[in-house]
């Protein structure tokens, strides 16, 4: 793996994120802080409700955060791009 500069910097950087959902006030995320690397595997694990996937959809632009700092690639996420994707549970589980 190359130790230029760029495969330092984060791929995606999130830093005091939060997510309220206005309608139940409900704080679905709060003070979020992480760092995902290019190259590396990532995993979120928790109980049914926790944020993880408020969390993933927020990353994948699909969701907009109420506070604090999203960035992909150094640029803020503002919405879906063709930089990320994402597979719903219902359409990739077998009967």
């Amino acid at each position: 793996m190359s130790t230029t500069p760029e495969h330092r910097l984060p791929k995606v950087s999130i830093r005091a994120l939060h997510k309220r959902f206005d309608g139940a006030s409900i704080n679905a995320l709060e003070h979020i802080d992480l760092d995902i690397r290019p190259n590396e595997f990532v995993t979120f694990v928790g109980a049914s409700g926790c944020g993880k996937s408020t969390l993933l959809r927020t990353i994948g632009g699909l969701e907009t955060h109420t506070g604090g700092e999203l960035l992909v690639d150094g640029r803020p996420v503002q919405g879906p791009d063709i930089d990320r994707a994402m597979v719903f549970q219902h359409y990739s589980l077998y009967p």
